[in-house]
């Protein structure tokens, strides 16, 4: 009988940013393995709000010089909803020699209540952290 050994590897870099606000939370993370990173946008409505699938959201990635992704520009279509408070855009990106560069995101979405939706708009520098 052989010995199966399981090989673990963690990145120590993540690009990582975050905003809290009173109606809503919008994170982006990007834990970086290499040159490459998956990366995840999270939009979570918070009290009465929620998300709506047929209602405008854009977001756009600008990312350092030499880096290329997936995909950088999102909107409803791409949002995979958890629930109705809840959804996700996922983009894999590959950077080249910049790789400690900021990516800048720049969100404009609409929250929805059983009265009214009101748009929200934000802009992020997602900035690589230390692990």
């Amino acid at each position: 009988m052989g010995i199966t050994w399981l090989s673990i590897t963690f990145s120590s870099l993540m690009f990582a940013s975050s905003v809290n606000t009173e109606n809503y939370i919008l994170s982006a993370e990007c834990p970086l393995y290499e040159q490459s990173c998956d990366f995840t946008v999270t939009l979570e409505a918070k009290k009465n709000w929620r998300i709506k699938k047929q209602t405008p959201l854009k977001i756009e990635l600008k990312l350092p010089k030499d880096a290329i992704a997936t995909q950088t520009t999102f909107s409803q279509t791409d949002l995979v909803l958890e629930n109705d408070k809840r959804g996700k855009l996922r983009s894999k990106i590959t950077l080249g020699s910049s790789k400690l560069d900021p990516i800048s995101m720049t969100a404009s979405f609409y929250l929805c209540t059983a009265q009214i939706c009101q748009r929200f708009q934000k802009t992020l520098k997602i900035k690589t952290n230390k692990m």
